[in-house]
């Protein structure tokens, strides 16, 4: 049997509800690229200031533990950037780990790095996998009229952190911004799905979430909402389509976010 939707749920965990019919309803929810990185830093934000800090997002001071921090670093030719979070290269240093698990107790892990340019817009969003081995890391191509980046990363446990600031050197042709209006973002920042190695980590992530933030020890059912449920269609041609929400009844929002307003999606099925 074939899905023909994209991965793309609430923190709110629906028990899915099958049902077979002759026909599909097209399912075009999925986030657009341009708009997908400010609502995904929106939902962090968000996230950050309800479950992790009223002050919001966190930077490591010195003396303190860099194990959160994305350290950003340029490439000798300034045209390639990676971000690896941690600082295991220096004496006493430490980098963050990478612990996948089927177990709500134990998964623990980076599970999105971004960067940001000087005029807030988004160059790079990555979903890493947490079976790759520490430290969490990515390499990205800084495009054209970047002078400034930022990177960020979301712990599954700790919250969103950010880095320091990293000047980037560019010759007097170069220095127009990137674009003008702030929360942009470039042709690299588009959706990024998790790897299939990290599907069950995720999994268990979302077990834990819904304990501990949504005080339930079991996913949510039909019996708490209609809105919220992922209800599986069997095709005619051996396919299957899911819906979130149902069809002449409520259907969930997929209410992006351009920095100012609150988002409210479905953020894996």
């Amino acid at each position: 049997m074939k899905f023909t939707t994209r991965i793309i749920s609430t923190l709110l965990l629906g028990a899915a509800a099958a049902s077979s019919s002759s026909s599909s309803n097209a399912i075009a929810l999925a986030a657009e690229s341009s708009g997908y990185c400010p609502t995904i830093y929106a939902d962090f934000v968000r996230r950050q200031l309800a479950n992790f800090s009223p002050d919001g997002i966190f930077v490591a001071q010195e003396g303190e533990s860099q194990k959160h921090t994305p350290f950003l670093t340029l490439s000798d030719d300034g045209k390639s950037a990676t971000v690896i979070v941690g600082n295991g290269e220096e004496e006493g240093g430490v980098y963050h780990p990478m612990s996948a698990s089927t177990d709500p107790l134990e998964v623990h892990f980076v599970t999105h790095i971004l960067v940001k340019d000087q005029d807030g817009n988004f160059i790079v969003n990555e979903a890493l996998d947490p079976t790759v081995a520490a430290p969490a890391t990515i390499t990205f191509a800084v495009p054209d009229g970047v002078t400034e980046m930022v990177a960020y990363e979301w712990c599954n446990k700790h919250g969103l952190w950010a880095g320091p600031a990293v000047q980037v050197p560019t010759s007097e042709t170069e220095t127009e911004p990137l674009v003008e209006k702030s929360l942009e973002v470039s042709d690299e920042c588009s959706v990024s799905d998790f790897p299939e190695a990290a599907w069950p980590s995720v999994h268990a992530d979302f077990l834990r979430l819904q304990a501990q933030v949504f005080e339930s020890e079991m996913p949510f059912t039909e019996a708490d909402g209609e809105k919220h449920v992922p209800y599986i269609t069997v095709n005619e041609d051996g396919t299957s389509s899911i819906l979130v929400g149902k069809v002449g009844g409520p259907i969930h929002p997929m209410n992006g976010s351009d920095g100012e307003t609150a988002p409210h999606w479905i953020t894996e099925i």
